[in-house]
């Protein structure tokens, strides 16, 4: 079992979810040639809209052939995990917030609302494969991502992790100038308070 037959699955079934997160790191790497580090995590995180707009399936059904099986995070929410990987699904954050995790009752799940996660949405990224194909946020949307959530974390190990993917791909970003430019250009359409915080990162981690 691989990340990516799991990734294959829900794309063959139509569910309409983003890959997100540590394991969007491996797929930049392969298809923009980033050198990037190699991740060490059982998570594998889907980022799903609601109100849902999709295909409607029982994802439990589409998981438990391949060996997963349902858990329950405090919240309420659901993932499904085989001993290798843990499979998660999360939406975007509205208004307020809330600590209860959000029914998506066409895919029977329960998920978490999180914070910055309608970002990731921007400029996507669409990568083909034989027989399917996958969504995930491009680099540099992920890189303000990672910065804008790590200064969130209560883990230190979290946003120790968040704080060196985001340097990573910022590194390889900067790289090329054509990558730079989306990078200054997609800062400009972020709220002020976002983008000091962005702009003061990258001024302390890479200083010309």
């Amino acid at each position: 079992m691989t990340s990516g037959e799991i990734i294959k699955v829900f794309s063959e079934n139509k569910i309409n979810v983003m890959l997100i997160g540590s394991y969007c790191l491996p797929v930049i790497r392969e298809n923009l040639e980033f050198n990037l580090p190699t991740i060490k995590t059982q998570d594998i995180d889907f980022l799903v809209a609601t109100p849902y707009k999709g295909k409607k399936i029982d994802i439990e059904t589409l998981l438990k052939p391949l060996g997963f099986s349902m858990g329950f995070n405090p919240d309420g929410s659901i993932y499904f995990s085989n001993g290798q990987y843990k499979v998660a699904f999360l939406t975007p954050e509205k208004g307020r917030g809330t600590d209860r995790a959000v029914t998506v009752d066409s895919l029977k799940i329960k998920v978490t609302s999180l914070r910055f996660l309608q970002m990731l949405y921007d400029q996507q990224m669409i990568i083909k494969k034989e027989g399917y194909s996958y969504r995930i946020p491009s680099p540099w949307v992920l890189a303000c991502h990672k910065i804008l959530i790590s200064g969130r974390r209560q883990s230190t190990g979290k946003k120790e992790k968040d704080i060196l993917q985001a340097n990573a791909l910022l590194r390889e970003i900067f790289k090329k100038n054509d990558f730079t430019r989306k990078l200054s250009s997609y800062i400009k359409t972020l709220p002020p308070k976002w983008r000091k915080v962005i702009k003061d990162h990258i001024a302390e981690q890479f200083p010309k």
